[in-house]
């Protein structure tokens, strides 16, 4: 029995000490596959801008580098506060892009780049202010779980162009800021509960760190 504990001890340390080498082979340092992680700070503008001020979003971006250019996938999660005097509400934002992005060839560790990108995302306003008036439900028809959010969700387009530079710590890792601009339209977003009317165009803007890394 202690024989068998030694043997898998030593094969979990051979497997775990050729992990380690492939990681750190150049072959595997020169993935073209990367993750990206991004946070910043978002404002609004257009109609949007009349009603909701701006608030967090992140992103988590998959994509594959071919020389100067990287295509990839992502997908996006946010916040948005509503104005004053009904800073206390919000609606929350998801959605998912493709997008392109060009590294102007200057060589050394200092990239900028640009990225044009399209998707969809999802609008809802959050909280029981925004639930829309129906029947109340006996015990027995009860389907809503305690914490569901009641109110209705709008779905759209966004359409976006990403300005920055990128900083390259290693071969694996790297980090950059960026600013973005979009344009976005979905189907009516109701606020009319707190006053502030439906709005379904505007555009946004975004200052976002993001932290990079090549497998």
């Amino acid at each position: 029995r202690s024989e068998k504990v030694i043997r898998r001890a030593v094969l979990v340390g051979g497997a775990a000490l050729a992990i380690a080498a492939l990681a750190a082979s150049p072959l595997q340092a020169q993935s073209k596959f990367a993750f990206e992680g991004t946070f910043g700070y978002t404002g609004l503008g257009g109609d949007y801008g009349k009603v909701l001020s701006g608030g967090w979003v992140a992103e988590f971006n998959i994509d594959y580098h071919l020389r100067s250019f990287r295509y990839g996938i992502g997908y996006e999660v946010g916040s948005l506060d509503a104005e004053e005097p009904f800073e206390h509400e919000s609606v929350s934002k998801v959605g998912a892009h493709l997008y392109a992005t060009y590294l102007l060839p200057l060589g050394g560790k200092i990239r900028p780049f640009i990225t044009g990108r399209l998707g969809s995302l999802r609008l809802r306003p959050e909280g029981e202010t925004f639930a829309p008036e129906v029947e109340p439900l006996s015990e027995e028809d009860e389907t809503d779980e305690e914490g569901e959010n009641p109110a209705p969700r709008v779905d759209g387009f966004e359409a976006a162009v990403v300005g920055g530079v990128e900083f390259a710590v290693s071969s694996r890792f790297a980090f950059d800021v960026s600013g973005l601009f979009s344009t976005m339209r979905t189907d009516e977003v109701d606020l009319t509960p707190i006053g502030l009317g439906k709005v379904d165009k505007g555009t946004s803007w975004s200052v976002r760190v993001a932290a990079r890394w090549r497998p």
